[in-house]
């Protein structure tokens, strides 16, 4: 008889949440409650970029036109990057588990160290432009470091959290200085830029790992008072007099100060909104887009849905993104091991604070951070690490179905009859009665092996080694409970039993003793 193992942490879980594996429902050979968030997550992701591609295509048709590149150039070269996006989402998602293993140990830190690099770089070498300097620009090709840093800082913090608390293999003085450095040195490059977008979508995801890390309390108030800290020391340099975060939170304090100037993108934006309606004007039939509203394809790429498919197909889009959020968060939830929950937390968290955070900016509600609305907005930085993203997400759901489809080899084990020459199957029904089995291990008997693990072949419990086992087993208890005395009684019992049949057919006495003589006589036999 055989099953795959299950590991104990996994058990666990499963008696907390309060159902067994052996109920489990299956879906393609994985359980359901794996497989159905993580269809629901592609789904949602699929539709979401589809919905981005149609919309850059019509966004960016006017710009196209007026470099003489065409319409579509755009749009078209927007599906490039999310072809490309796929590869880097396979790359992710496809290798085996001793590859994810070494790409999280390993690969994720060292990632983290080079981007860290590169975002100090930029200060120096870097383009700039709409007032920050965030890009290097190589051969033609432009691309933000701070945002392919994002993955990283979210992978390395979740390694170190569960290492501290999970394996225990960092102490928590050394977590805390790990987690520091891996979180708060980015951040501090990239807020100099600079980049409060990208700072606030980190520091946000951060520290959702850090409250579902079982951090010890002390820890955790350590930690967020070091973010405080640095906070206090960021908002004179961040909003300091007519420095670049001043004034986009004067242009959302009022966005008509300068229709023509500093505020128009804001006043555009809201005028695009207010066209739009409930229906909107019609896909492509947009009329800011034409040299009115600039950056309608990327920063401002949700006024231009507002605008062209109305009320009605904003709350599409934001269906879809919470449907994709909450896939993540299930995924999360279903993880089997502390680290990848953490991670596929942390990643979610990525996608659904930088969504919120452009949305609420095009909607007024908060000053406008600059940051792109994922899947939507032109800029293949942003694509490539959002696609990237989507695929540690997937990897960690993977990884779930792997090691929990296991487990479905012990619905069906089977039972052999070793008496039989041919072995015959016995499937395991499922009864009201417990059925009970006994293991035999072939093994001789030794002085060390309990006789209870032999079967027949054991010599009588009321030998020497017998009563000392029985006396142990008295002694686990204390002298005159219940338990005690139960123990003794069902002990003396089986004791009494198993001489009276070792008795009669080994023609020994039926007072209780052990023939010993009878038992050196016979080869391969050791007395006790």
């Amino acid at each position: 008889m055989g099953h795959a193992p299950k590991a104990d942490a996994a058990i666990e879980l499963e008696r907390e949440a309060g159902y067994s594996w052996l109920d489990e429902k299956m879906f393609a050979g994985v359980p359901a409650r794996v497989m159905v968030p993580r269809i629901i997550f592609i789904v949602a992701f699929v539709a979401w970029v589809a919905f981005g591609l149609v919309m850059q295509l019509s966004a960016s048709s006017y710009t196209g036109m007026q470099a003489g590149v065409g319409a579509n150039y755009e749009g078209l070269q927007q599906i490039r990057y999310a072809c490309i996006g796929l590869l880097l989402l396979l790359v992710v998602t496809l290798p085996s588990r001793p590859m994810w293993e070494t790409i999280v140990e390993r690969i994720c830190p060292v990632l983290l160290l080079l981007f860290t690099f590169l975002v100090i770089f930029v200060h120096f070498f870097g383009e700039t432009s709409g007032g920050s300097t965030r890009w290097i620009n190589i051969s033609g090709f432009s691309f933000q470091p701070s945002e392919f840093a994002k993955p990283f800082v979210i992978v390395c913090s979740a390694l170190i959290v569960a290492k501290s608390t999970t394996e225990h293999s960092i102490p928590a003085p050394i977590a805390i200085l790990f987690y520091v450095a891996a979180v708060c040195v980015p951040c501090m490059f990239i807020l100099v830029e600079p980049d409060t977008g990208t700072v606030v979508i980190i520091l946000v995801a951060a520290l959702t790992v850090l409250l579902f890390s079982d951090l010890q309390p002390r820890s955790m108030a350590l930690l967020i008072a070091l973010v405080v800290v640095g906070a206090v020391f960021a908002i004179p340099h961040l909003f300091g007099s007519g420095s670049y975060t001043s004034t986009r939170v004067l242009n959302w304090q009022d966005p008509w100060r300068d229709v023509f100037g500093d505020s128009r993108q804001a006043a555009m934006g809201i005028i695009a909104l207010s066209r739009g309606g409930m229906l909107g004007c019609g896909l492509g039939a947009s009329t800011l887009k034409l040299g009115i509203l600039s950056q309608m394809n990327s920063d401002y790429v949700l006024a231009t849905v507002g605008e062209e498919i109305g009320f009605v197909g904003i709350c599409l889009l934001l269906a879809i993104v919470v449907a994709f959020v909450g896939a993540g968060i299930a995924i999360a939830n279903n993880a089997h091991n502390k680290r990848d929950a953490l991670i596929a937390l942390g990643c979610t968290m990525l996608i659904a604070a930088q969504a919120a955070l452009n949305a609420a900016g095009v909607f007024g509600v908060i000053p406008l951070s600059g940051k792109p609305f994922p899947f939507l907005s032109n800029g293949g930085s942003s694509l490539l690490v959002s696609f990237g993203i989507v695929g540690l997400i997937l990897r960690v759901s993977i990884e779930s179905g792997q090691h929990n489809s296991s487990l479905a080899a012990a619905r069906s084990f089977r039972v052999y009859d070793g008496a039989d020459a041919a072995p015959r199957p016995h499937p395991r029904k499922r009864t009201g009665k417990r059925q009970l089995f006994k293991v035999v291990d072939g093994k001789k008997p030794t002085s060390q092996t309990p006789p209870a693990v032999l079967g027949a072949s054991a010599p009588a419990q009321d030998c020497e080694w017998g009563r000392a086992f029985r006396e142990g087993e008295r002694s686990r208890a204390p002298q005159g409970s219940r338990v005690s005395s139960y123990r003794s009684s069902k002990l003396d019992n089986r004791a009494g039993s198993r001489t009276r049949q070792s008795s009669d057919h080994r023609g020994g006495s039926r007072d209780g003793s052990c023939d010993s003589s009878r038992r050196a006589e016979r080869p391969g036999r050791k007395d006790f």
